[in-house]
Order: C-alpha cells, then structure tokens, then sequence
C-alpha cells in the first residue's frame, strides 16, 4: 500500500491496471486523477515499462534495460552513456619475472601497491655506486596511492675493491678508475648510455606486453647517475612511448651531449602527447653542475615544444629526497600524472562515462 496520487491520503490499496505506477484509495480518486493528469503520461510509462519487462525475465537483466534504455533517452540529447568496469573487475598486473628482462636488468625488487589497485607503476633508477635496495625501501615509505613500484639494479657491476655491491648505468670511470670528464672528443658515457638505453626499451616492452602496464602509466624516479638515464628517455617519450612522468633528483644529461651538439638526434613529439618531468637541485651540489641543470631543462623543453618541464632549487646537497619541502613538490607533481580511480564509488556502484555526442 502506498500514497494516493489523487487525494494523498495513506494507506492507498488500488493501482493503476495499465502502468502500475501510482496507487488510488478507490475508483473514485483514481477518475479523478485519470481525467485531470495521469491520463497524459500513464501511455508513455506504460509503453517504456512493457518494453522493459518484454527485455528481461530476471532482477539482473532489468538493471541491464533500465541502463539501455536511459543510454538511449540521454543520445537523443546529444548525450552518450557508456557502462565502464568497476573496482571488482580490476585486478593486479601480473608480477615481472627475472626472465622476461635483459640478464643485464634482472636484480630488482617489485612490491604491489599497498591499496591492492596496481593502477600505476613507479620505476625506480638509483644511482652510481648504488643499487635497487634503498630505493625499493624508499618507494615501501612513500605509499603512492594504487601504484606498484619496482626497483631495479644498472646494468654494469662495480669491482668488488672498488665498491663492495655497487652498480651504475652506464660507464662512468676510465681504465684507471678515475671519472671521466666531459669534452668535446669523449664517447664513452655517451656510448654506454646508449646501450643501457636499449636494454631499458626492451625492460618497457616486457612491462607493456607481459605484466600488463601501459607506457602512460609507468612513472619514472631516477637519482644522479638513474636520473640521468630518466630524463634520457624522456627526451624520446612522446607519442605512443609518452610515460606517465619523469623525476630526476639532482642529475642532468650528459654534460658532453651538449658540447658535442646532439640535439639534432633528439626526436620531437606530436602536440600535446609527451612526458611530463620535475626536476630538482640542490644549491649545494658539488656533483652535478647547475648549468648542465639548465641545459637539461632547456633541451626537453626544445625538442618538446608542449612538454611540461618543472625545475625546482632546494637547499642540500648532492642527495635524494632529503626535506619535507622536496617531498611535497614530489607528491604535488605525483598528483597530476598518477592515474587513480574513485574506489568509494566504484566498489559498490556501476559506473558511467559521460560524454557529448559529436
């Protein structure tokens, strides 16, 4: 029993025979109502109502017609309703194994996302000297919201005398074990981050074609050495190979680069589909020069006209993330380029896509 529609009064027993949607108390409301207002919609509710039970047999496949026939009310407004998965039918990526990468890349560490929603995936690149052990630690404090992260050792191994455990990206000192420097004439570093830079392409296409990722999902933190073969990569990520964002903590490219010319190698995005970077530099750095800093920065911006290139100055030294400032400009930057999904609503909710009609 419900309201009268008529007269309002509780406790209405009588309803209407043809679209069963309003309740009378008696014959008398219900003739009433018919000739003053029902008449004028109870067809149309009716019609939509027969449609809708000839559709379906069950509860399920009525939710199923409501949502065709509201997709089709709302195209005759120019408006189009497409049904997207939920949170229930999103799972994990599938966990990269040691041998679907180059055998030069297989010491990692790769932790799922603590919420359970491997949306994203951050790639961590330490730096020279070190290996993937800290930074896996790192990403494990940071918490990024549905984002696994994977940590991941150079290529090249240190001497045992020199470094005990130690790796880099690329070659970084001469036969003597001393640094090389950059001039006009020096190849080497040039030419081992080329090589590392092969081996990192085929580590994406197994992240891509095996575990499940995007490249616009793959978000990049490189330090020093690591960050100078992020902000690399991101001079060629544009297009179909656009990552979701580059971080480089005091690093640049290679100083030589820029004394040789190579700009005319670097390769230029269409419109609006390239990396996103943040960069960050101490005012203390010994290590790392603040012109190369620059030059960096303006070289991305070059060769990607549309590109979105942050740099921020700190107070420190050649270091990792090392202040609650340069966190916050991380997680500020995080903000904009990880792709999250509403789990409140898409746990319990069907979701829709809105979107005009061309």
């Amino acid at each position: 029993m419900g309201e009268c529609a008529a007269c309002g009064r509780s406790g209405a027993n009588r309803r209407c025979s043809r679209c069963k949607s309003v309740s009378y108390c008696d014959v008398e409301c219900q003739s009433k109502h018919w000739l003053h207002s029902h008449k004028f919609r109870c067809s149309s509710v009716a019609s939509e109502a027969q449609r809708i039970e000839k559709l379906v047999g069950d509860e399920r496949d009525v939710k199923v017609a409501h949502r065709d026939v509201l997709t089709e009310k709302l195209r005759q407004g120019n408006v189009v309703l497409k049904e997207v998965g939920t949170m229930k039918s999103r799972r994990r990526r599938r966990a990269p194994k040691p041998d679907l990468f180059p055998p030069q890349l297989r010491d990692f560490s790769y932790k799922e996302s603590a919420d359970g929603i491997d949306e994203n995936l951050l790639l961590l690149l330490h730096g020279l000297g070190d290996t993937h052990k800290k930074f896996s630690s790192l990403a494990e404090q940071m918490e990024l919201p549905q984002t696994a992260t994977l940590a991941v050792s150079g290529p090249i191994v240190f001497p045992e005398e020199l470094v005990d455990d130690g790796r880099a990206w690329f070659t970084a000192f001469d036969e003597n074990w001393n640094l090389i420097q950059p001039t006009e004439t020096e190849t080497r570093r040039i030419l081992s981050l080329k090589e590392t830079s092969k081996l990192m392409n085929l580590l994406m296409d197994a992240l891509t074609s095996h575990c499940g990722w995007t490249r616009d999902r793959i978000h990049l933190l490189g330090f020093s050495q690591g960050g100078t073969v992020a902000l690399d990569m991101a001079l060629r990520a544009c297009g179909p190979y656009r990552l979701g964002s580059v971080v480089a903590i005091s690093s640049s490219l290679l100083p030589e680069s820029f004394l040789q010319s190579t700009e005319q190698n670097d390769v230029t995005c269409e419109q609006n589909a390239c990396t996103s970077v943040l960069m960050t530099h101490g005012n203390q750095d010994k290590v790392v020069n603040r012109t190369d800093v620059l030059r960096s920065a303006d070289r991305l911006r070059k060769a990607h006209a549309s590109m979105d290139v942050q740099l921020h100055t700190l107070d420190k030294d050649h270091a990792m993330v090392s202040s609650r400032r340069e966190m916050q400009i991380l997680m500020e930057f995080w903000a904009k380029h990880l792709h999250c999904h509403m789990v409140n609503l898409e746990q319990n909710a069907t979701v829709y896509e809105v979107s005009h009609s061309q």
